[in-house]
């Protein structure tokens, strides 16, 4: 059975995936430009830039495990929460007065 708003929230994710993957190859061919004339225009800063952007790597990477933990953290509550909200039995109606 299929459910047309979680249908639709795919379709949407999907879209938004794709547009980072076509947005990468632009993205990096510029990022190559700018060094290329940042190298032109102050040579010697190309040291000081290739030194930086090797520790980039490392940054990226201890980030990308954080971020990974935090979703893995924020799911197992709100599931938890979820759960519980959907366990919970009506209250009984109190009698008229």
């Amino acid at each position: 059975m299929t459910n047309p708003v979680l249908d639709r929230l795919t379709d949407v994710q999907a879209t938004v995936l794709d547009g980072i993957d076509q947005a990468r190859t632009p993205a990096t061919d510029l990022a190559k430009r700018a060094v290329g004339v940042a190298d032109r225009i102050a040579p010697d800063l190309a040291p000081a830039r290739a030194k930086v952007g090797s520790g980039m790597s490392e940054f990226i990477d201890r980030q990308y495990v954080f971020a990974i933990e935090l979703l893995k953290r924020q799911r197992a509550m709100t599931k938890s929460v979820a759960k519980a909200v959907t366990k919970n039995k009506p209250a009984k109606a109190s009698p008229a007065a």
